[in-house]
């Protein structure tokens, strides 16, 4: 059973934190970080009250809050409406509506970064579960993404506001399934979120949010190991290829010779081989044309 705790007037989840617990958690804060939070670093009560709510849950929960919900305490607007209520079981109640449009991007930064802080703020019980030292990381994070530009131009408001609907739809979503994780191991793993914040202009100027990486580190590894042997072997195959050419290159200069350094048979027709001795000029004693000797003289008739 999910034991939410409720306050004393009402079980409505936006009410704010009853008395006795606020005076709690604020002294529990100045005891543990020595200051205490401005308005402008707070969110109002009753965004407060769900969030601790949501915080003291048997199983914690994060609650999708939109930009438009994140009013700092120093919001000075008045409500500007009405609307009807309907819970399980209660009566049909009116609530005021406060229509607050967040218009610039700075403005965007100061509500998330309230948001942090609240939260970190609101689960001191537990200062483990979401550090303020997270929710500066995290508040650093979405300023510079909000600062950060792409040839010259900046992300449009609406591009921001998307960004944090899907981050914090992302949080929601991720310690619902994932029980056991705190706040803080969520939103402190920035790489998980920052995608939706990075602006890229399409070609008719509109923002176009980057599709996420899926995360298959495990895949990129195996694929360059296997590109590295293959690089291996191709290495091994020159080098294959080059020692066989260098051995045909020394076996040319050999074949046409027998081991007694008699040419081969087919070096001899090919060649017109001529004995040693012959190519020397020492022919035998009566040795013609091709020997050494001197030629026979013929004397002719009549001579003397």
């Amino acid at each position: 059973m999910d034991r939410t705790p409720r306050s004393d007037n009402q079980g409505d989840e936006d009410e704010p934190i009853p008395r006795p617990e606020e005076i709690t958690i604020n002294e529990r804060w100045t005891k543990r970080h020595n200051f205490e939070l401005t308005d402008v670093q707070l969110l109002i009560d009753t965004v407060q009250g769900r969030m601790w709510r949501d915080f003291k849950r048997e199983t914690p929960q994060l609650s999708v809050l939109l930009a438009e919900r994140l009013r700092p305490r120093s919001c000075i607007t008045q409500p500007k409406g009405n609307s009807l209520a309907i819970l399980p079981g209660r009566a049909v109640m009116a609530q005021a509506v406060t229509i607050d449009e967040v218009t610039r991007s700075f403005e965007l930064y100061q509500r998330i970064r309230a948001y942090f802080m609240t939260l970190s703020q609101v689960s001191i019980e537990r200062p483990e579960w979401f550090p303020l030292q997270i929710a500066m990381i995290a508040s650093d994070q979405i300023l510079s993404s909000i600062s950060n530009t792409y040839r010259g131009q900046i992300p449009p408001v609406q591009f921001l506001l998307e960004a944090w609907a899907n981050t914090i739809h992302y949080f929601s979503e991720t310690m619902r399934i994932q029980k056991t994780r705190t706040a803080g191991e969520i939103i402190g793993t920035l790489n998980t979120w920052e995608h939706w914040w990075k602006f890229v202009p399409s070609e008719s100027g509109e923002a176009v949010a980057p599709v996420a990486a899926v995360d298959n580190k495990a895949l990129e590894n195996e694929m360059a190991s296997m590109r590295g042997q293959i690089q291996h072997w191709k290495n091994e195959a020159n080098n294959f290829k080059q020692q066989a050419a260098r051995s045909r290159q020394q076996g040319n200069g050999n074949n046409n010779r027998q081991p007694d350094g008699q040419p081969t048979e087919k070096a001899a027709r090919t060649q017109h081989w001529v004995p040693k001795a012959a190519r020397k000029g020492g022919g035998g004693k009566g040795g013609g044309r091709g020997g050494g000797g001197r030629p026979h003289s013929r004397k002719r008739s009549g001579q003397r």
